[in-house]
């Protein structure tokens, strides 16, 4: 009963039925779902705590095991090398592979003196017995700006007892906003797993939080002894509803894409009834339109699949009401047009092969009127969606140099290639419908036709941009595009390549106009950034300085532990201080700003500087309130026309009591260009970050009153350069754009001028035209992105054709492109990383080589002052830094006694401690200098040690990049650049060379093959053609020789049996005769007898005698039939013969011939009663006739009546004479100089044999068609 409802095409109403059942039930089945989880609310509360508590103590158990795991195997390590004479070497090398693991590790001697280390360490000494009290245990232990999981214990060393401690890094106390901080965080990561807000206190006497919205539970060291309490937010029944709320939802909207699915099938039954290909399109169409806004509304997939491709800060355009919102919804959208593309380009190319011509000179007008608008309204739309691209996106396609993107990148990049693929499709459509349109009369030329219609379409396209107020693109790229196309369309409609490879040539021709229109775009983009760079320096921002001023304070006043940091006696303020900088607005923005602690006598503790150059003011405005928590006034800055937005925190204990304060500093200066000029490590993701250029390579001039009073560069203008400058912008907009030729560098400037009280300024951000070796970068970056993507694409479709036996191997022509290819591109790899290495080994030497001098400078510089002076050691560190203009630090064995920048080592961003690498190789094994690769945090830099003498004793001086600028003759990011951008195009022009040669090569073996295989099926009438010399020229010709020779012995042989034959006949009919005339020879006689005697049984005699002739003259008649059923043609072999397949096999023998073969059957098997081989051979014979008749296009299609499978097989050639049309099935008649004239006749003969039918349907000058019919089975 219910197997009827699901069969046929009902089966498809059926299941929408079921689905939207379902769908209604859901809707009544959430609520009961809801009020069970409100009633149950409490019970299931408890049970998800008890959950996430023990999932936590879980985790917390698993870091602590394994953090015990590798001190075992620390410790047995070290009892395994002990006795080694490289000891110390070997165990700082060991420690270094810790460090890889992510752990701290640090071995103290039997006098608790630091001896070996990995990286930044918690202290230097045990003098605290810390060490030795916890032994053996885990807990929380804290550096200036890092939380660590520890583990300490004892290990005996040649008799005696030293100490390690190893450590976990679990929280960080401050963060950076940029591209180098790794953040650190447990905290975090709780909170992210379990969708919760969670915080740990790592300190044993933590209280559980009172607050009833929270739990609390302790972290549990090995020892089960409480070292931290872990509190996080109860789960809320609100937000458990929420979520219950959404599954349905998220249910539902699956059901209902289901449902709209299922209705698709349900119509397809009716769809490929639609007749005409136009409404089917639009059908098919409306249909995926349909289902991209249905997936749109119903937020598939995007609200139900977390992921960074979902992420609309991305990508997010306003078109279709926000449809394409983030890089997943783009990519959605555009694969939609691609279907809908691909539909259109199907239905296109069957109409190109219906015969209809249009004869109507003003229908072809109006046609290509129409079609010519549509044409550049789709190549707007693609210029304006990936303008969207660019302009709309915070992903810079172009700014950096890594050759794999993000996965939104990516996926944008696929996205734009898909994009430019249905634009170039489209628009070969267009030109294909019209060159269909030509009317016969004036299409007799097709090469005058194409170049009038082509110089048409330019200067369409010029007229079209011109009447634009915005134009999508640039005249190149238009041209470009408007050419791509023409010889596409030519290709398929006049050459008729109607293949798969066209597809292939579409994707390429797209990635090349689409990353042309990035490139176009983006530079457009730089060009808007420079006038936001010069915006942003003009504009006055006190009030948000103010803000971020307030918004700082505020933050470190609820600081939850900031009472008893104020109070604390020895406490690192400068790294409490940095922590607050560093979460704070001003470090996020790159504010130039201070912050400082103060105790209650407002005496300075300890803080942070970072660009203002004044020692702290201790200062207050009397004028203000004072009883206010936060005081904000403004003072002068020193020597200058600057002010200090200064703010004053209280820090009051529980009673009220002020214990000190937090000031904060920033400089509020209108003339300051407000660009970071600190360590690369503390570049920030400000106002500029996101911005299309590299700051880096960005130029500032800023001019006061006409005179340049700041830069943002190395250069020196020339005063010809500056007169440019100052006169260049109009009255009008204060502004202009202008190319200026510095450093031997063209260079882009936007120029602009303001007005500040009675200051006239001038603000020139200039950027340098990127060279050719960027441009082929940044192409071909995308390019092989797209290029990937096509490949893969191809890859799969030769699997596919694998699968399907339609691909048997590699031919000779992709053997030799292989070949070619690693022959040429294998040695140009190992050329591009010898370049690559000979250029990393001269910048490891000119690293080495500069580093080096600076350190023996400053040792030389040191020395001498010590000689000839008696100031105080650290005073002459500070003189050398400022003199030589050298940053550097310089150790006493391990410890560090001078830093040229000491502010990172108070802080704890860099240790007290050398590099171990550093010490291992200068102290264990006396190496003299050496460079070591080092980070903070994923900043990686290059510093020199250099062990010198300075006075008697022996320092170690250390000397980075970090903080020295270091010129090298080219970075690894140029070296890069280079050899990927020309490299790329290397290669590009050796695939397209070694393709060229090898079709070349590779065309005459092809041709060979085709041909033999036709004489392996019968078809002597192939002659191939070949304008090559040599032995190519000698091969085709011993063929044709070969072919000729076998059709002249076939009609030799077959002469000669027909003579022996015959001969053989004669025998057997004489022989066959003979043995019937005998008797009535012998009859005869005797009734001749019989008369003479005048015999009285004449009578009797006479009709014995007629009847023995009768039946004599009866077996001769059997003997006539016998000979000429034998001389009839062979018997047949019948068997079920599947059209299709035999088709194919046909067709395949005129690959190489220069006509287009269409085969348009249906996907329904054709099976009919005949011969196989008597089929392909009439097939083939057909082809042929057609291919001499001039033909460069044949259809093969299908007819189907209730009797017959019916083939058509139409060609555009010559056509044949009206009057031999009646004659062209005799046997004998031939037009060809060459040949029996038999293959009609024998296709006839064949046809009536299986009762069907050949019958020449259609001839004109335009072409022929014959028509097979074959009875159905």
């Amino acid at each position: 009963m219910v197997k009827k409802y699901f069969s046929g095409n009902r089966k498809f109403l059926s299941s929408i039925a079921v689905v939207v059942i379902a769908i209604v039930a859901l809707g009544i089945i959430e609520p009961v779902v809801v009020e069970n989880k409100s009633s149950n609310w409490e019970n299931e509360l408890k049970e998800k705590i008890i959950l996430i508590e023990k999932s936590v103590n879980k985790l917390f158990s698993e870091k602590q095991s394994s953090l015990i795991n590798n001190s075992e195997q620390l410790k047995v390590k070290i009892r395994s090398i002990i006795n080694e004479r490289d000891y110390h070497s070997l165990l700082f090398e060991h420690l270094q592979s810790l460090n890889k693991l992510g752990y701290t590790a640090e071995i103290f001697d039997s006098a608790g003196n630091l001896s070996a280390w990995n990286n930044n360490i918690l202290t230097d000494s045990v003098a605290d017995d810390s060490i030795m009290k916890y032994a053996g245990q885990t807990r929380f232990t804290h550096s200036d700006l890092l939380i660590y999981l520890s583990y300490s214990d004892t290990v005996h060393i040649n008799g005696s007892i030293n100490y390690f401690l190893l450590s976990l890094p679990m929280e960080k106390e401050y963060s950076f906003k940029n591209d180098y901080y790794e953040n650190i965080s447990f905290v975090d990561y709780l909170s992210s797993k379990y969708k919760t807000v969670f915080n740990i206190y790592y300190n044993s006497s933590a209280d559980y939080s009172l607050d009833g919205r929270k739990h609390s539970f302790d972290l549990l060291n090995n020892k089960k002894e409480k070292i931290g309490v872990a509190t996080f937010l109860k789960p809320s029944k609100d937000s458990s509803i929420n979520y219950i709320k959404e599954d349905f939802k998220a249910v539902q909207a699956l059901l209902v894409f289901f449902a709209f699915i299922l209705a698709g099938f349900g119509l397809y039954k009716y769809f490929k009834k639609i007749k005409y290909r136009f409404i089917k399109f639009l059908w098919a169409a409306f249909y995926i339109v349909l289902l991209r806004i249905l997936l749109f509304i119903l937020g598939i997939p995007s609200e139900y699949i977390p992921t960074e491709l979902a992420n609309a800060s991305f990508f997010s355009s306003a078109f279709g009401f926000g449809i394409v919102k983030s890089p997943l919804e783009f990519f959605i959208t555009i694969f939609a047009f691609l279907v809908i593309t691909v539909q259109a380009y199907k239905y296109s190319n069957e109409y190109l092969n219906e015969k209809k011509k249009n004869e109507n000179i003003l229908i072809f007008a109006s046609i290509l009127i129409g079609l010519t608008a549509f044409y550049f309204i789709s190549l707007r739309g693609l210029g304006a969606a990936l303008r969207s691209v660019i302009f709309d996106s915070t992903l810079r396609y172009f700014k950096e140099s890594d050759l794999i993107p993000a996965m939104p990148i990516f996926i944008m990049h696929i996205g734009v290639l898909i994009l430019g693929f249905c634009s170039i499709v489209f628009s070969v459509v267009i030109v294909l419908l019209i060159f269909k349109s030509i009317p016969s009369k004036i299409s007799n030329n097709k090469y005058l036709v194409v170049a009038v219609l082509f110089f048409f379409f330019q200067a369409a396209g010029y007229i079209y941009d011109i009447t634009q107020k915005q134009p999508q693109g640039t005249p190149v790229i238009r041209i470009i595009h408007i050419s791509v196309c023409f010889i596409l369309a030519f290709m398929i409609f006049y050459s008729n390549k109607r293949t798969v490879m066209n597809y292939v040539l579409f994707l390429f021709a797209a990635s090349f106009i689409s990353i042309s229109l990035l490139s176009h775009y983006n530079l457009a983009l730089e060009r808007e950034s420079l006038k936001i760079i010069s915006k942003e320096i003009t504009r006055s921002n006190k009030n948000l300085l103010e803000f971020f001023l307030t918004q700082t304070l505020e933050s470190a006043l609820n600081k939850e532990n900031i009472s008893n940091i104020i109070v604390s006696p020895d406490y690192n303020y400068e790294a409490e201080a940095f922590k607050i900088w560093s979460r704070s607005p001003l470090q996020r923005e790159s504010v130039v700003s201070s912050v400082n602690f103060l105790n209650a006598s407002k005496d300075y503790l300890g803080g942070i500087n970072f660009g203002i150059n004044e020692g702290y003011n201790n200062y207050f405005n009397t004028s203000t309130d004072e009883e206010q928590n936060i005081i904000i006034w403004e003072e002068d800055y020193l020597y200058s026309n600057a002010k200090l937005l200064k703010g004053l925190g209280e820090i009051k204990s529980n009673d009220g009591k002020v214990l000190g304060y937090v000031e904060v500093i920033v400089l509020y200066d209108v003339n300051n260009l407000g660009l970071f000029e600190g360590p690369e490590f503390f570049s920030t993701k400000s106002t500029y970050s996101n911005l299309a250029l590299d700051l880096s390579k960005i130029k500032i001039f800023d001019f006061h009153n006409g005179v340049l009073l700041n830069t943002f560069s190395e250069i020196n203008l020339s005063s010809e350069q500056e007169n440019i400058i100052l006169n260049s912008p109009d009255k009008l907009n204060n502004e202009a754009w202008l190319y200026l030729q510095l450093n031997n560098e063209e260079n882009l400037v936007y120029v602009l001028n303001t007005k500040l009280d009675d200051i006239k300024r001038t603000i020139a951000v200039a950027l340098a035209s990127k060279t050719i070796s960027w441009n082929l970068f940044d192409f071909f970056k995308v390019f092989f992105i797209h290029s990937f993507f096509i490949i893969i694409l191809i890859a799969a479709a030769v699997v596919i054709g694998f699968g399907r036996k339609k691909i048997s191997g590699l031919t000779f022509r992709t053997q030799l492109l292989t070949a070619f290819l690693v022959i040429s591109i294998i040695p140009l790899i190992l050329l591009a990383i010898y370049f690559r290495t000979l250029t990393e080994e001269s910048n490891d030497s000119a690293t080495f080589y500069k580093l080096g001098k600076r350190a023996v400078r400053v040792e030389k510089y040191v020395n001498d002052y010590l000689i000839s002076s008696g100031i105080n050691i650290n005073s002459i560190f500070d003189k050398a830094t400022r003199d030589l203009a050298v940053n550097y630090e310089i150790y006493d064995d391990k410890k560090l006694v001078y830093s040229s920048e000491n502010i990172f080592h108070k802080i704890g961003l860099l240790p007290g401690i050398i590099n171990p690498n550093a010490y291992n190789k200068i102290v264990n094994k006396g190496i003299k200098e050496i460079v070591v690769e080092e980070n903070i945090e994923k900043y990686n830099f290059n510093s020199f040690f250099y062990k010198g003498k300075i006075g008697n004793r022996d320092y170690i001086i250390k000397i980075s990049d970090s903080f020295n600028n270091i010129l090298l003759p080219m970075s690894s990011t140029d070296v890069d650049i280079f050899l990927f951008g020309s490299y790329s195009l290397a290669v590009i022009l050796i695939i397209i060379l070694s393709t060229f040669l090898a079709n070349q090569i590779s065309s005459p073996i092809r041709k060979l093959t085709i041909a033999t295989r036709s004489v392996a099926g019968g078809d002597l009438n192939v002659e191939l053609k070949e304008y090559s010399r040599g032995e190519t020229k000698e091969l085709i010709t011993g063929f044709n020789k070969m072919v000729r020779e076998l059709k002249k012995s076939q009609l030799e042989l077959a002469e000669l049996e027909r003579e022996s034959a015959w001969k053989e006949m004669a025998k057997q009919v004489a022989h066959e005769i003979k043995n019937p005339l005998t008797p009535m020879k012998l009859a005869v006689q005797q009734l001749i007898i019989a008369h003479k005697d005048q015999s009285p049984k004449f009578n009797d005699i006479f009709e014995k005698v007629t009847n023995t002739v009768i039946n004599q003259i009866e077996t001769l008649k059997n003997i006539a039939s016998e000979f000429y059923n034998f001389a009839r043609m062979p018997n047949l072999k019948l068997e079920e013969v599947m059209l299709q397949p035999v088709i194919s096999d046909a067709v395949n023998l005129f690959i190489e011939e220069a006509v287009a073969i269409s085969v348009d059957l249906p996907s329904d098997n054709l099976i009919v009663l005949a011969d196989k081989d008597q089929v392909k051979r009439t097939i083939i014979n057909l082809i042929r006739n057609s291919v001499q008749a001039n033909a460069n296009s044949i259809l093969i299609s299908y007819e189907n009546d209730n009797v017959s499978h019916i083939i058509n097989i139409a060609d555009n050639g010559k056509g044949i004479e009206k009057e031999i049309a009646n004659r062209i099935f005799d046997a004998d008649f031939t037009t060809k100089v060459k040949g029996m004239g038999l293959g009609l006749s024998i296709a006839k003969n064949f046809m009536e044999s299986i009762t069907g039918s050949v019958i020449l349907k259609e001839t004109s000058s335009n072409g022929t068609t014959i028509q097979l019919k074959f009875p159905k089975i």
